[in-house]
């Protein structure tokens, strides 16, 4: 049988109970029972808060007595520790440190891991490690230094076995106010688990036939012989015999000499007896079956630390001694597993020979009475704790932490003082309150003032002296607590006068973001009723228009009318969702072969993967979601491969860049970079529309270690827009009733600017009254400035009264302009007729003269056309007519002769047209033509008396 020898560990665990609050545990040294907290806000705004808690542990002065220890010395018995020489001087070792231990206060226990592992004892397959307890815990040191003198060693290294057996075995004991201090020796590497490893370990121990080593090979038959001896000792099941301790150890030496390789064994066998028995995990190599061990064991001393054990490993260096160690420990593999379970340097000690032993249990136990810190603190209720900025200023500091509780612990410390730091929030709910002033109608007489604050705070309103109004209802909800939502106060006024029959309107134009929020001054626009008003929008730096209201342009109508205008940041961070695709390579039994790869992007998005080139390993399987989107949560992208000779072991590590804000929100897409373990690292930030970098992260660039690595670079938004905050003045002129003699002026600024008012010339009234407020300040709300006046006399109430004149003929007809007189009513009027050309008075109106009465009286004279007649003795009977026909009516001379009485009549009468143009050159001729006409008529009247 062939044993695989490891290393030895040495883990030792501080146990401290959990309380609230902080201590330090020592012994013999001063300890710390102060506690300080204090608390920051370190930002806040109406919907968010956080504040940063910071803790502090000093030493005090005083001195305690020591606190009570269990000791739990878990010792590899493995055969790599008697075959290197080193079992004598590790009991030695031991002992000095176990006498050292106060017997007053102090127990130990020992226990011991050693055995071959899997074997075959009467044709039946045994897992047959031996975890066994040497000593309960006792103080009795003499005797518990016998018990190690006895100690025997041999076979493989079943280092979880031995873990299991040590923590079943600390919490049976009852001592409860007793540290518990787990110390783990070993000098080598794990080579078996519970039935997860069976065919490399049975490779090791069955026949000299799986020995590959041709050229060489061992003398003689020495080797095979020795072997056969072994496999005859397993058969009978007696594997403590002098004897067989003694065969092992020559063959060892053999082994020592020619360092051997190894064959699977061949499980498509039918007649092969490790297939048929065989129930655990089938490894193909010793570094396949370390590193599935080592995960496993350092999860079980993670697991023994949380249930509140101090952990401590002391690491004998024996690989130079041991052919299996060179194969495994080639980087510092074995190393690497017990500083893992040790967790930071304060708890991990090594040797590298066995003469140095004893200076690392020195070294161990002036650790052991070092101080060790412990801070609990429960995270404030309704508050968030934001885990990337728990901090501490001392290095080696573990924290624990849930939604409720936090948790620090730095064990083996020699520090005068911790200090640990960390953020919460809590997003803050807000409610409105709209306060209203209206009539018994609804409407509002003034503009509403809007209240907001956190829920739950107290708001108080009031209500507002409004002139011409008087106040009739007082609202149940005048005062009360802010709630989630807007509520509305509502005062009900009604007129004490009559109100004037001046009717005016309002529009107030707002510039508001999309959540409501004025990001710019508002401006107020007051006229009549039914005048036409125009808005435009406004260039707001950061914003532009998302929506134009309908009613931009319109009429002033009765009341208030709001415009507003919507505009929304020119860039916007979006709340990005993502997914997360990890890649893994994997051999066909599913154990990693290379490290995985993770890729993170925006839902949506797409992504590819590829195999990787492993050495000694070739690809058998491709998922089938090799491509693809990513989607919100986690997929798994899976390459299957086989071996195509043994894989060297390849370490890489993983560095994610975030780019987040404030508070952690990410504001672009994170970038995943993968290498190689110790290769250089470069990150950088990254131009984010609309935000700008604070903070450049310490490790920007650096070098890939094993594990993820994260590198946040930290924004802020460019700039905020505040909310602006405005006042109203009203500049109203009143005489002294309160009646409005002027129209009012608006004036609407931000609050805490300047204005100024004046008083204006009003005709018929004198100011007496300036008000105290004519000056000021803007201020949040509607403030009214208001000048009284007076007559400057008394203006009577006069009443008048008109009178028109008419000259019209007898048709009633005018033919003359009229004229219109007034007068205050009850004064005389006089009138008279007109002399007109052509014509004769024939009625004088009874209303020529009188007094003037409330409205409009007609006085009306009438006339009639003036005769012009010649006297003839001719007796004729002819009438002749002469005529200018013209196309307007106009008065035309008409001579006629009376035969009958021998005249000659002359007559003016109105034409039926009007004269033409050139009708006054005609008129001449036709004077000089009737004047012929006369004489001839003349001529022959006095023939005829002669």
């Amino acid at each position: 049988m062939k044993i695989k020898k490891i290393s030895h560990f040495l883990m030792a665990v501080m146990v401290l109970p959990y309380f609230s609050g902080l201590s330090v545990l020592a012994e013999k040294k001063p300890i710390n029972d102060a506690y300080d907290k204090q608390e920051e806000v370190v930002k806040e705004t109406k919907r968010y808060k956080e504040k940063k808690i910071t803790l502090k542990a000093k030493k005090s002065q005083e001195f305690v007595e020591p606190t009570p220890i269990d000791y739990e010395i878990l010792i590899d018995g493995s055969g790599s520790m008697r075959d290197t020489g080193s079992l004598e001087t590790t009991k030695s070792v031991l002992k000095d440190f176990i006498n050292t231990r106060n017997k007053k206060t102090d127990r130990v226990g020992l226990s011991v891991f050693r055995g071959p592992g899997y074997d075959m004892v009467n044709n039946t397959m045994l897992y047959d490690v031996i975890t066994d307890t040497i000593s309960d815990y006792d103080n009795n040191f003499d005797e518990l230094n016998q018990k190690i003198d006895g100690l025997k060693s041999g076979g493989l290294t079943p280092l979880l076995d031995g873990l299991n057996h040590s923590l079943n075995k600390m919490n049976a004991t009852n001592r409860k106010d007793a540290r518990k201090v787990l110390i783990v020796f070993s000098d080598g590497h794990p080579n078996i688990g519970p039935k997860r490893d069976y065919v490399v370990t049975k490779n090791a121990l069955r026949g000299a036939e799986q020995y590959i080593n041709p050229e060489v090979n061992y003398p003689g038959n020495k080797a095979i012989e020795l072997r056969k001896e072994i496999d005859e000792f397993y058969e009978k099941g007696d594997i403590e015999s002098d004897l067989y301790l003694q065969k092992e150890k020559e063959l060892n030496e053999l082994d020592n000499k020619f360092p051997l390789g190894y064959k699977n064994v061949n499980f498509d066998n039918p007649s092969d007896r490790v297939n048929k028995d065989f129930e655990g995990r089938r490894y193909e190599n010793h570094i396949q079956e370390f590193y599935d061990l080592a995960d496993m064991i350092t999860k079980k001393a993670t697991d023994i630390k949380k249930q509140g054990y101090e952990v401590y490993t002391v690491y004998l260096d024996n690989s130079k001694s041991d052919s299996y160690s060179k194969i495994i420990n080639k980087n510092g593999e074995v190393e690497s597993l017990f500083k893992n379970m040790a967790q930071d340097s304060n708890h991990y000690f090594s040797a590298s020979n066995v003469n140095l032993l004893s200076q690392s249990f020195k070294e161990l136990d002036n650790t052991i009475k070092k101080y060790t810190y412990e801070i609990h603190d429960d995270i404030e209720q309704g508050y968030t704790l934001m885990p990337e900025t728990i901090k501490s200023d001392k290095d080696n500091v573990l924290v624990n932490h849930d939604d409720k509780h936090i948790q620090w612990t730095s064990s083996g410390v020699d520090y005068e003082e911790l200090t640990v730091s960390y953020h919460i929030y809590k997003e803050i709910s807000e409610g409105t309150v709209v306060v209203k002033h209206v009539d018994e109608s609804g409407k509002e007489l003034v503009e509403s003032e809007t209240k907001t604050n956190t829920v739950g705070e107290k708001y108080e309103t009031e209500s507002k002296e409004i002139p011409g109004y008087e106040l009739i209802t007082t609202p149940t909800n005048a005062k009360g607590d802010f709630k989630e939502g807007t509520q509305e106060v509502i005062y009900v006024y009604k007129p004490t006068t009559e109100v004037p029959s001046v009717v005016e309107g309002t529009v107030i134009v707002k510039h508001v973001d999309e959540s409501g929020k004025v990001i710019a001054k508002s401006e107020t626009k007051t006229d009549t009723v039914g005048e036409k008003y125009e808005t435009t929008s406004k260039e707001i730096p950061g914003y532009e228009l998302v929506t134009t209201p309908t009613n931009a342009t319109g009429e002033f109508k009765e009341g208030t009318q709001e415009v507003i205008y919507v505009y929304k940041p020119k860039t916007e961070a979006p709340s990005i969702v993502e997914g997360t695709v990890i890649v893994k390579h994997v051999d066909e039994s599913g154990k990693a072969v290379a490290n995985p790869e993770t890729k993170t992007n925006t839902v949506g998005e797409k992504y590819e993967t590829e195999s990787k080139e492993i050495p000694g390993y070739e690809l058998v399987t491709t998922p089938t979601n090799a491509t693809g989107e990513f989607k919100e949560g986690k997929q798994e992208v899976i390459y299957v491969y086989k071996p195509k000779e043994e894989a060297p072991s390849i370490i890489e590590g993983t560095v994610v860049v975030k780019h987040v804000d404030e508070r952690g929100k990410a504001v672009a897409n994170p970038e995943t970079k993968t290498n190689t373990v110790g290769e250089k690292y470069e990150t950088e930030s990254k131009e984010i529309p609309g935000y700008e970098l604070v903070t450049t992260p310490t490790n920007a660039n650096g070098e890939f270690k094993e594990g993820t690595q994260e590198v946040i670079y930290v924004y802020k938004p460019k700039e905020e827009v505040p909310s602006i905050v405005e006042g109203t003045v009203i500049v109203k002129h009143v005489d002294e009733s309160g009646k409005a003699i002027a129209k009012p002026e608006t004036k609407t600024d931000t609050v805490g600017e300047k204005y100024e008012t004046e008083s204006k010339d009003i005709p018929g009234y004198e100011l007496v009254t300036t008000p105290t407020n004519a000056t000021g300040e803007f201020k949040e709300g509607t403030q009214e400035v208001i000048y009284v006046y007076k007559p400057k006399e008394e203006v009577p109430s006069v009443i008048e009264g008109t009178v028109i004149v008419k000259h019209v003929d007898e048709s009633g007809k005018a033919i003359a302009k009229p004229e219109t007189k007034t007068n205050e009513v009850g004064e005389k009027y006089e009138t008279e007729s007109k002399e007109i050309p052509g014509y004769e008075l024939v009625t004088t109106p009874t209303n020529a003269n009188g007094d003037f009465k409330e409205g409009t009286q007609e006085v009306i004279y009438v006339y009639k056309p003036a005769k012009q007649i010649i006297t003839n003795e001719a007796n004729t009977n002819e009438t002749n007519t002469i005529e200018k026909p013209s196309s307007k009516p106009v008065s035309k001379n008409v001579i006629k002769y009376d035969k009958k009485n021998n005249n000659i009549i002359l007559k003016n009468e109105l034409a039926k047209t009007l004269p033409k143009t050139g009708d006054i050159e005609n008129r001449t001729y036709l004077l000089m033509g009737i004047i012929s006409i006369v004489s001839s008529f003349g001529i022959l009247v006095l023939r005829r008396i002669k």
